[in-house]
């Protein structure tokens, strides 16, 4: 009899046949987005869920300084997002995407600097200088670029795959594996080719609950215009955390971390850290997401804020 309960207190999220999992966000790091970033994903999506089609857009506020005047980035990121998943049988799921990435003036600069002002937290020096510009600055690459509104930063297309390892009732384990290629011309030439592997663990924590880990490493061979030394393998990690108010609404919460992508280079060698918030709404196995990402501990090496846009449905 136990058993029987226990089962049916897991009904409510099984049921939902959109059940859409973890945010569709990455990182807003400006050097981490132009290569593969381990993603949190639902592991329990490899046993067979529906096709599903991903459209994104997202906006970001870039104000990341050095203090010892490594380098000053302040611009706008914007990016938009098409993906298409499909289970191929009960134990392997593919995903193609596309990204396009560019700089354009999204006027966050006033909502940030009211969002730092309202929760008391520091501007790190965003309102000493003109708002809604665009101007990096890299002494050391001999970088001193400015007025690039509207260039291209990236050309993403990036294939991945997963085999789910392990499930029961309310876990499941999976093993992805990641190629991905971004190649630009123009202002910010580069050639990028990458590929990664994480491991995805999802549990349903109660009836209205689920918790999502991620553990992933990436190898890149990372070519560009400049001389910045990057590094050839990165790890990553990533929690989120899935609370189900109602069968329409769902509130949720993550935590990215992905290791400094530069060698040497003041904090943008150091890790990412970066908390998302997000809120969706879900019917007919459709789904709207709104989410915010706010970097933390280190100020300088992501975006200020960020806010991304997600229309969703399985098929």
């Amino acid at each position: 009899m136990k058993v029987v309960y226990g089962l049916i207190a897991l009904v409510p999220f099984a049921a939902l046949a959109e059940d859409f999992g973890p945010l569709n966000v990455r990182t807003q790091a400006p050097l981490q987005v132009s290569s593969y970033s381990p993603q949190l994903r639902d592991a329990s999506l490899a046993e067979g869920a529906p096709d599903e089609l991903n459209v994104g857009l997202s906006m970001a506020s870039i104000w990341a300084i050095d203090n010892r005047g490594a380098y000053t980035l302040d611009y706008y990121q914007n990016d938009a997002d098409l993906r298409y998943a499909h289970s191929i049988n009960d134990k392997w799921r593919i995903e193609g995407e596309l990204q396009y990435r560019w700089v354009g003036n999204n006027h966050l600069d006033s909502l940030t600097i009211g969002f730092h002002d309202l929760f008391n937290i520091s501007q790190n020096g965003r309102t000493d200088v003109p708002r809604h510009q665009s101007r990096i600055i890299v002494p050391s690459a001999n970088v001193d670029d400015e007025h690039f509104n509207g260039a291209t930063l990236d050309q993403i297309a990036t294939f991945y795959a997963e085999r789910l390892l392990y499930a029961d009732q309310s876990n499941a384990l999976t093993l992805g594996m990641g190629i991905f290629w971004n190649k630009v011309g123009g202002e910010f030439e580069k050639d990028i080719k990458a590929g990664g592997m994480q491991l995805n663990y999802s549990t349903q924590l109660s009836a209205k609950q689920k918790l999502h880990l991620m553990a992933g490493i990436t190898q890149q061979d990372w070519n560009d215009n400049t001389t910045i030394a990057m590094r050839h393998t990165l790890v990553s990690a990533a929690a989120g955390y899935e609370y189900l108010l109602t069968e329409h609404h769902v509130l949720l919460a993550e935590y990215l971390f992905h290791q400094g992508q530069a060698k040497d280079l003041g904090p943008l060698s150091d890790g990412v850290h970066e908390l998302l918030f997000g809120y969706r709404y879900q019917w007919h196995k459709k789904a709207l997401e709104l989410a915010m990402v706010e970097n933390t501990i280190n100020d300088d090496n992501s975006a200020d804020i960020a806010f991304t846009f997600s229309y969703r449905q399985f098929f």
